[in-house]
C-alpha cells in the first residue's frame, strides 16, 4: 500500500497566478501551489491531474502498470494491454518483452 504522506506531488502542469502574485497554481483546478503543498488531496476533486494520478495509484496498487515503462495498462478480453507500447501483455510479463 502506498503511504501518501511520503509522496510529494509536484509534476502537475502549472501557470502563474498573476496580478503580481509570485506563486503558481495548477493549470487544471487553479488552486495555488502553496495551498496544494505537494498533496494530491490539495487539488480539487474534479482536477484532471488529481483524477489521472489517483487512477495511476489505483492501477499500481492492482499491479496493472507496465513495469518497464510505467504506463497504465488496461484489461480487455485478451488480457492486459500496455497503452504506451500498444501490445497485449500477459499478467506476469512486461511490455519490454515486445521491444
Amino acid at each position: 500500500m502506498i503511504n501518501f504522506k511520503e509522496i510529494y506531488y509536484y509534476d502537475y502542469e502549472n501557470e502563474p497566478i498573476g496580478g503580481g502574485n509570485p506563486y503558481k497554481r495548477c493549470a487544471h483546478c487553479k488552486i495555488s501551489a502553496p495551498q496544494i503543498n505537494g498533496r494530491l488531496s490539495g487539488h480539487a476533486e474534479w482536477c484532471d491531474y488529481r483524477i489521472k494520478m489517483e487512477e495511476e495509484i489505483r492501477l499500481k496498487d492492482l499491479g496493472k502498470l507496465c513495469m518497464y515503462c510505467g504506463q497504465s495498462m488496461v484489461t480487455d478480453e485478451d488480457g492486459l494491454y500496455c497503452i504506451e507500447h500498444q501490445k497485449i501483455v500477459m499478467e506476469d510479463e512486461t511490455c519490454d518483452k515486445f521491444n
